[in-house]
């Protein structure tokens, strides 16, 4: 008898097809339900109890745990009826794994693992380390999937969430108060909650927990709504300009000077890019593009002067050098001794609040980790873990930066990126909230499947210009 093989029939094909089409708009809403502050807690560390603190010490289920499961799922069942796409993805997450970084954050998702043996809550660290995981394996997939199908409806669903999120931080701000939006999970006048005030007026949050996380959302929104500008499925550009005042002004609403300035600084870089790469008739003529532009700015202006007054303020105080210097190093008084403590090994993944709770028991002042991601990561997983995670950024960076020269696309993908590293000089959100932390490597997934798309275009072309020789 000769060797029994089995075909697969070639509906089998579009099925495959279909699943990473379906798959990309299952992972749509993700930015969406990454950003919403809803959460169902499973359990509470009781050593946070006693004092005033943010407590990020628990274990609970997220709004966008239920899509990362349902992705995780649909996955597994195709690669396991479908073994020829399982050989070409796993393909893909080595080339992911060796070339852009992602090895890098695999040893780090092992390590903060190993800082269970000595964290003082291993359960949370565990948790904490479970979470990192599933973050990493939907870039690894968001990755494949932009290889497969394009990142245009994913861009799509982030911007459409942005756009969400910046409509109700605004109204929020207009009228300095929450819009009692309960039906969709609104924060309300909660003190447990400390919605930040400015001059006595609410900052704009959305559905985030806080006006920072949603400043930093609609930052990278503005970034991906440049890199839809020259995709064809928008016919009339001058839909652009309304979606990019909306987001500007929800950044204005929430009062992050920080993101201000960096969004002012990158437009003008993005509308270098721009022009550098060809697209000055972004919009029609030369005079529509710039006529257009000025319009935009103007509203902005109009809108931030007679709406948000007291955000000159809030600027104007940013004269004040040692009132800088005092924010910038926010909560080093309650890191530093833990990282001075535990500067190898860090005190566990997800734990630093229980070790300064346990410093400060009692007390009734507010107590924070240190605004700066790096300082939280190198405290609670230790010099090692940071060291590991610059290496995971360093690589995805200089990856990007490769086809700067190339694709004017690089140019605004790298901008974001170190945007987004240099916030996390001066906050912790995109690594200590889950959340955000999701949306953070939401982004890495963004850039590692463009670059792997990058990649295939270029062997293509390589390999049409031998044959056409």
């Amino acid at each position: 008898m000769g060797n029994l093989v089995l075909k697969v029939p070639n509906y089998a094909f579009n099925v495959v097809e279909r699943f990473w089409y379906v798959l990309s708009l299952v992972m749509m809403p993700i930015p969406l339900l990454a950003s919403h502050q809803a959460e169902f807690a499973l359990w509470r560390s009781s050593t946070t109890e006693n004092t005033v603190i943010v407590d990020l010490a628990k274990i609970e289920v997220l709004l966008v745990d239920i899509a990362l499961g349902g992705m995780l799922a649909m996955l597994f069942g195709i690669l396991i009826f479908f073994p020829q796409e399982r050989r070409s993805f796993f393909l893909d997450v080595k080339h992911i794994a060796t070339k852009l970084g992602g090895g890098w954050w695999l040893l780090l998702v092992a390590w903060s693992a190993l800082s269970a043996l000595w964290a003082p809550e291993p359960i949370l660290t565990l948790y904490r380390s479970t979470h990192l995981l599933v973050a990493i394996c939907m870039a690894g997939i968001l990755a494949v999937v932009i290889k497969r199908q394009g990142e245009l409806w994913l861009l799509i669903g982030f911007i459409l969430a942005a756009l969400l999120q910046g409509v109700i931080g605004i109204g929020q701000a207009l009228n300095d108060a929450p819009l009692g939006l309960t039906i969709v999970q609104e924060l309300q006048n909660d003190p447990t909650r400390l919605l930040e005030q400015n001059d006595g007026r609410l900052r704009g949050y959305g559905l985030t927990l806080h006006p920072n996380i949603l400043a930093g959302f609609l930052m990278i929104a503005i970034h991906l709504l440049a890199l839809t500008i020259n995709k064809r499925f928008v016919k009339r550009k001058l839909i652009y300009l309304p979606i990019a005042t909306i987001l500007i002004i929800g950044i204005l609403a929430t009062g992050a000077r920080l993101v201000m300035l960096i969004v002012f600084i990158n437009s003008l870089i993005i509308t270098g890019i721009w022009f550098w790469s060809g697209n000055r008739r972004i919009f029609g003529d030369w005079w529509r593009t710039v006529f257009m532009m000025s319009i935009s700015l103007i509203v902005v202006i109009i809108i931030t002067n007679s709406v948000f007054p007291t955000l000159k303020n809030r600027i104007l105080e940013l004269r004040d050098v040692n009132g800088i210097f005092e924010r910038a190093t926010f909560g080093f008084t309650n890191t530093i001794p833990l990282i001075e403590e535990n500067t190898l090994l860090g005190v566990g993944n997800g734990t630093s609040a229980i070790e300064i709770a346990t410093t400060w028991n009692g007390s009734q002042t507010l107590l924070l980790p240190a605004h700066n991601a790096y300082l939280f990561i190198w405290s609670e997983i230790g010099a090692i873990g940071l060291f590991l995670c610059v290496l995971g950024i360093i690589a995805l960076a200089g990856q990007v930066a490769m086809f700067v020269n190339i694709r004017w696309e690089a140019g605004i993908l790298f901008l974001m990126l170190t945007s987004v590293f240099f916030v996390m000089c001066f906050d912790y959100y995109f690594w200590a909230e889950p959340r955000a932390q999701v949306l953070l490597f939401w982004l890495f997934g963004l850039v590692w499947g463009c670059i792997l798309r990058w990649h295939t275009e270029a062997g293509e072309s390589e390999k049409m210009r031998h044959q056409s020789n």
